[in-house]
């Protein structure tokens, strides 16, 4: 779902990046 929620853009492979480094700075 979390794939699909920005698009085949691409843009959800960054945002997938972002969160996983956001939850490894926590």
């Amino acid at each position: 779902q979390i794939a699909h929620a920005v698009g085949p853009c691409g843009n959800n492979r960054e945002y997938l990046f972002s969160l996983e480094e956001a939850m490894y700075n926590i």
